[in-house]
């Protein structure tokens, strides 16, 4: 009941938990990052307990990897391997998002192929984002284009990458990517567009005034496709207040206002 504290206190006064509560207590741990509490869950499971600590794992790698402690997270995920805790998806998703370098990386897509599991949008999520802090822009898109038939996921890991690199068309065309594959699009995915049609119009509007306003016609029609798919969130909502904002147009501003509230929007 969103007690975490509370229960973890209670866990040990009777000295540990078992079944479907240790798994939440675990998903707690990693959400608070509260690694004593992790590593307290975790002794209390048996060692030849591998379903339980299968399932628990994730939570753990998640926990020292919020808290940048890759090293314990790959620890923990290795010697629990060596003891016979053989890796599920979810958790090497969880140990290729703990991975900081390539090395890992490649070990982590090694067990993946010996385990003969399917990478999921979700791994193949993370990979991307993988691939653009360690190697850069070209190697993600490069990976970006072996993934058959991309779902929201996909396009939404690449236009935030190719949001960092300011590369508004490359946004647009992953937009029209998922419009035209009958998707919609998140508010994650329109958050980093209007946000770099943002960064755009400051950088032009001294200079010139056409491109601003073909700028602002771009954040509109992402602003539109927001509302038509349901994605107009306070995320959404606050980048075009600032577009607004940085041109100097009130009227449309105090309009998007009024919808915005008319709508009850609060997420």
């Amino acid at each position: 009941v969103g007690r975490y504290w509370d229960a973890m206190e209670a866990c040990r006064a009777v000295g540990g938990v078992e079944g479907d509560i240790r798994a939440k207590l675990m998903a707690g741990a990693a959400k608070h990052g509260d690694i004593q509490g992790a590593e307290y869950i975790w002794e209390t499971i048996p060692k030849t307990d591998h379903d339980v600590k299968r399932r628990v794992l994730p939570s753990l790698i998640s926990t020292y990897a919020s808290l940048r402690h890759t090293q314990k997270a790959a620890d923990i995920f290795y010697t629990s391997s060596r003891q016979g805790t053989t890796p599920d998806i979810a958790v090497l998703n969880a140990f290729l998002t703990a991975s900081n370098d390539l090395k890992s990386v490649y070990n982590c897509l090694s067990l993946m192929e010996k385990a003969r599991l399917t990478p999921t949008a979700a791994t193949q999520g993370i990979l991307l984002w993988k691939y653009y802090k360690l190697c850069g822009a070209e190697r993600a898109e490069k990976y970006f284009e072996t993934i058959q038939s991309p779902t929201e996921r996909h396009y939404a890991a690449i236009i935030k990458i190719r949001a960092g690199e300011d590369n508004l068309k490359g946004c647009l065309t992953a937009l029209q990517g998922i419009l035209s594959a009958g998707m919609s699009p998140s508010s994650y995915s329109l958050k980093y567009i209007l946000w770099v049609v943002h960064d755009r119009i400051r950088r032009e509007e001294e200079v010139n005034g056409t491109a601003v306003d073909n700028l602002v016609k771009i954040a509109e029609h992402a602003l539109q496709v927001a509302v038509a798919h349901h994605a107009l969130n306070t995320y959404t909502a606050h980048a075009m207040f600032a577009i607004y904002a940085e041109t100097g147009r009130s009227e449309p501003a105090h309009q998007l206002w009024f919808f915005f509230n008319q709508r009850g929007v609060t997420d």
